[in-house]
């Protein structure tokens, strides 16, 4: 089966609407991480695309993690495979704002709001303040956009995780926790999709 009509898979429902919003957040994320797998050039210009690359899906993911838990809570797993449970109970507890202790409540909320979508104007105000004595350089690495940065929006950005408690080995350490939730996500999401659409489908035929 390679095509159905969207509208027998998917009428306009809160469900479809929250596994939609779902579906193309974890697509997001895919996206940003294949542009971790590009090389800029020196280990300045890397680090900073791992920042901002960090930030970005941090900050997508937190509006996947409220997505499933929306579709969740209006059924749209209901019938997902048994294959799924681990994937399921993994996204049931990091995508749990009210779990002091999950990734949505420890990392995603918190990066989304001031760093990850808005750059908020008290933390910038904050990080320039913080490096008002130091001396930076203007632009480093080489000659092209693509090869070179600039020293201060990176320090900026790092001035901003650490405001949150956040260094850049912290990032490293959670990034990978960060990663596997968008993989259960994205997985749970595309399980979801391909089954509503097979239905479509069918009910087509």
């Amino acid at each position: 089966m390679n095509t159905f009509i969207v509208g027998d898979a998917f009428p306009v429902t809160s469900a479809n609407v929250a596994l939609m919003q779902l579906w193309i957040a974890t697509r997001h994320v895919l996206v940003l991480q294949r542009a971790l797998l590009a090389k800029p050039g020196p280990d300045l210009v890397e680090h900073e695309q791992f920042l901002h690359t960090f930030l970005a899906i941090t900050a997508t993911l937190k509006e996947a993690a409220d997505a499933f838990c929306l579709a969740d809570s209006l059924g749209s797993f209901s019938a997902a495979s048994p294959d799924l449970s681990s994937e399921l109970a993994l996204a049931r507890k990091e995508c749990n704002e009210s779990d002091a202790s999950s990734l949505h409540k420890q990392v995603l909320v918190r990066l989304r709001n001031t760093a990850g979508a808005h750059f908020g104007t008290k933390l910038i105000e904050k990080g320039l303040s913080a490096l008002s004595s130091q001396s930076l350089p203007l632009r480093v690495g080489g000659t092209s956009f693509f090869e070179s940065t600039f020293p201060l929006a990176t320090s900026l950005i790092e001035n901003i995780l650490e405001s949150h408690g956040i260094t850049q080995q912290d990032a490293l350490r959670v990034f990978p926790a960060v990663i596997n939730l968008g993989a259960a996500l994205q997985k749970i999401a595309d399980a979801a999709i391909t089954i509503s659409a097979r239905l479509g489908a069918n009910s087509a035929a």
